[in-house]
């Protein structure tokens, strides 16, 4: 072997003759492995909260509605990302699209209200998780917008203004943007 040869020199370190070698050593190890294991689990975390977005934006777009919505609510337990946010307003306009054309609209008023109150939820959660982004703003004036038809007047007067309120937000975030003058 290269040792016996004399090219290799051998090293002989004891955790024992030294305890605070051991001691050091065992702590380092100990604090390595639990970053390594709690980097990797928010890691994890992470990716999985964004497969569940993913499936929840595929199921909308093929109109599994209630399977988006599913999906989405995982990714929202999983990490409260603004993006999650937003695709979970616009689930719950879908979702409330999908009620009002229904057959059975006018009778479920109750299930409608719960719609709507998530609808705006998620889109205010949308800007508080990041209010400098415009997207956000442009999804809580969409929630307030999409509201409209079953508001009373007064009500509708109100969410008119909340709706301006976060256009005007949006464009001071992006003065640049056509895409809020056109909505």
């Amino acid at each position: 072997s290269l040792v016996r040869s004399g090219v290799l020199k051998n090293y002989d370190f004891s955790f024992l003759g030294d305890p605070r070698a051991g001691f050091i050593s065992v702590f380092v190890l100990i604090t390595l492995f639990v970053g390594t294991f709690t980097g990797g689990a928010l890691l994890t975390k992470r990716f999985l909260s964004f497969v569940y977005y993913q499936s929840a934006v595929t199921k909308a777009g093929s109109g599994d509605i209630n399977g988006a919505e599913e999906q989405i609510q995982n990714s929202l337990r999983l990490a409260n990302k603004d993006l999650y946010y937003r695709a979970g307003a616009e689930i719950k306009i879908a979702q409330a699209n999908a009620l009002l054309s229904s057959p059975e609209a006018k009778s479920s008023q109750a299930q409608f209200s719960a719609i709507a109150q998530d609808i705006n939820t998620r889109a205010l959660g949308a800007v508080q998780a990041d209010p400098t982004n415009y997207l956000n703003h442009l999804s809580l004036a969409r929630a307030y917008a999409s509201l409209f038809p079953i508001l009373s007047d007064t009500e509708r007067v109100k969410a008119h203004d909340l709706a301006v309120q976060s256009y005007a937000a949006a464009q001071k975030l992006n003065p640049a943007s056509p895409a809020i003058a056109l909505e």
